[in-house]
């Protein structure tokens, strides 16, 4: 049949044998295509599974193999299996780059779900890689972008890492509000191990803040899902965690460092390297605060030898020890330790981590008496612990909250909620009066049509009344949101800008003390000496006056009325005092009013006494009190 057909359209001279011989090429090379592409598939599963048996080397040299041979879909695979390896690997450059790859081979295939992966490992090379603000920037255009092709659980993944990299850029608080989405999230998805993660990290931001008892909580949490779900290696980890913050809590040193043994036996048993450098870091530090150093540099070398996922902890376990170092007279060994992580620290944006290699750096130039040294990073240690300290200062107003006028618009909303409840009364009586009605029906018809007549009218204006209520109360709803969105936020630049004072205040001291120390060093020649005093003297025209100015001004918006009051039975008091008095009302204690005002501890009491005698308190009257009192009348 096959014969008739080809030799109808084809020459006499093509024989069945020259037909057979190309049915037969056909087939064996169709066949040939099939095997290849079976074996394509069959090396990617091969590579996938090396990578979750952790043999990256293994799943690197698979995953580039295929992306010569493979198609657009496999190929986009294989370049993001490889970024994936080379992330394993710390070769973070080569990560980005196979990424990209993937990223635009997903992007012509119209692949929105692949490319939010891509996306979401991008950051987290980029979160390894110590670029934090980078790494939140691609968390966040992922959420943005994709939201509608992600799962709750790939969200919840992702606002778990993105709070990872805004807790290490010590933004807390916001690292706290997206740790809040991701355990909605992980919740609504199920996935018990994501919810964990989100606890542990809840306990790592909560320790930051600091609010022990709530970490602890966490901590706890984490620990009781990883038990549930048979994780036992995060269990110790989520232990581990309770038992250092108990620690740094109590300071029950036997205790803890008996926890610390039983945790180091089982991370060992499990191998579980990454963990071990955190035990062996902590462990490190507590010996440290009880003068045990060479015990903790032992424990220090033992950790900075293991491999472990964060850059930045590496750096800062370098860094730590080099302080020891220092401390124990051994400059040469803690100036290689510096030289290691020079150029990762040059390219970190964690404030935290410059602050500490600038210190040690300061101190290692004091010990071998490098002058120019000295001042170079003595400069570069409090402009970073400058730029900290505001990041500090506006984590801490954050958690400062006053519920003086939302207490007044809580009155309101509870006398509305009332007359709605008593409304709600006028018509559980006007239901009674139909009953009334009904009976009234069998005894008089011309009685019921009036009665009905005048129930349906009063009825209908209760139930208008009704809706003014509820239209007023969402009103009022919505005016009190805003008031305490006004309100935060007039009280957050107050408390804000009075802490930043107070720490510049101390700040600016420190420098001026540290200066003078050195300005009378006798290793200074003449030009090092003038720069000196010419800073010195930048600093004693620092405008004191005007920021106390401004200090006035802004705590006269968010409470207005607290300087007429005090006035208006003390008029003799004078701007000075005024200011004081607002501190005092504000609850700030005698060391951040020192620091603000700029005057020592007893000019302080003595400046405290003569406003108590202006006010006519008794000597029994607590001054704070009746200032924080009179402001909140």
């Amino acid at each position: 049949m096959v014969w008739k057909v080809f030799s109808t359209f084809f020459p006499k001279q093509i024989t069945k044998t020259s037909l057979l011989l190309s049915i037969l090429f056909l087939t064996c090379l169709s066949t040939k295509f099939l095997l290849a592409s079976e074996k394509i598939s069959e090396t990617y599963t091969e590579a996938k599974s090396f990578y979750l048996q952790r043999n990256y080397t293994s799943s690197l040299s698979l995953f580039l193999k295929l992306t010569q041979s493979a198609d657009d879909s496999l190929k986009a695979k294989a370049c993001n299996g490889v970024g994936l390896s080379y992330l394993n690997l710390k070769a973070y450059d080569s990560a980005i780059y196979y990424l990209e790859q993937s990223f635009d081979i997903r992007r012509s295939m119209a692949d929105s779900a692949g490319m939010a992966n891509t996306l979401l490992n991008m950051g987290n090379v980029y979160l390894r890689k110590g670029w934090y603000q980078v790494a939140a920037r691609k968390y966040q255009n992922t959420l943005d972008d994709y939201e509608q092709q992600l799962s709750n659980h790939r969200k919840a993944s992702l606002y778990n890492n993105l709070s990872l990299s805004l807790m290490y850029q010590a933004n807390y608080s916001k690292a706290f509000e997206v740790l809040t989405k991701a355990l909605d999230l992980a919740r609504e998805s199920g996935q018990k191990s994501t919810i964990a993660n989100c606890w542990m990290n809840m306990g790592n931001v909560y320790e930051k803040l600091p609010n022990v008892q709530m970490a602890i909580i966490a901590y706890d949490s984490a620990k009781t899902i990883y038990d549930q779900i048979g994780d036992s290696v995060s269990m110790m980890q989520a232990w581990y965690n309770h038992v250092k913050i108990r620690a740094t809590n109590k300071g029950n040193i036997n205790y803890t460092l008996k926890q610390y043994d039983s945790i180091e036996q089982f991370l060992i048993k499990k191998n579980v390297q990454s963990s071990l450098f955190k035990l062996y870091n902590a462990r490190a530090d507590l010996l440290n605060e009880i003068g045990n150093l060479q015990a903790s540099i032992a424990y220090r070398y033992k950790a900075i030898h293991l491999p472990n996922v964060l850059d930045d902890e590496n750096a800062l376990a370098k860094i730590q020890l080099a302080h020891t170092l220092l401390i124990e007279k051994q400059p040469t060994k803690a100036e290689e330790l510096l030289e290691e992580v020079k150029e990762q620290i040059y390219q970190s944006d964690n404030l935290k981590l410059l602050c500490d290699y600038y210190e040690a750096q300061m101190y290692l130039s004091q010990n071998k008496k490098l002058t120019d040294s000295i001042l170079k990073y003595t400069r570069k240690y409090f402009q970073s612990k400058l730029q900290l300290t505001e990041l500090s200062a506006e984590e801490k107003f954050r958690e400062l909250v006053t519920d003086r006028q939302l207490d007044l618009r809580e009155q309101q909303l509870i006398k509305l909620t009332a007359k709605n409840e008593f409304i709600q009364q006028e018509n559980l009586r006007m239901q009674q009066l139909t009953l009334l009605l009904v009976i009234s029906i069998i005894l008089a018809l011309l009685a019921l049509l009036a009665g009905w007549s005048s129930f349906r009218k009063q009825l209908f204006i209760n139930r208008q009344k009704q809706k003014i209520v509820q239209t007023e109360l969402k009103a009022i709803e919505a005016e009190k949101k805003k008031l305490e969105t006004d309100l935060e936020l007039k009280i957050r630049e107050n408390i804000t800008e009075t802490i930043r004072l107070a720490d510049r205040n101390q700040l600016v001291n420190t420098i001026k003390v540290k200066l003078e120390q050195l300005n009378r060093s006798k290793h200074l020649d003449e030009s090092q000496q003038k720069l000196l005093t010419d800073l010195l003297n930048e600093m004693k025209h620092l405008p004191f006056e005007k920021a106390m100015k401004a200090f006035e001004v802004q705590y006269n918006q968010v409470n207005p009325h607290f300087k007429e009051k005090l006035l208006h039975s003390h008029d003799k008091l004078t701007e000075y005092d005024i200011i004081l008095a607002s501190s005092l009302a504000l609850g700030m204690n005698n060391p951040q009013l020192a620091d603000l005002l700029q005057i020592n501890t007893e000019s302080l009491r003595k400046a405290k006494y003569r406003l108590k005698r202006k006010l006519k308190l008794d000597p029994e009257t607590d001054l704070s009190n009746y200032l924080k009192l009179l402001n909140n009348k």
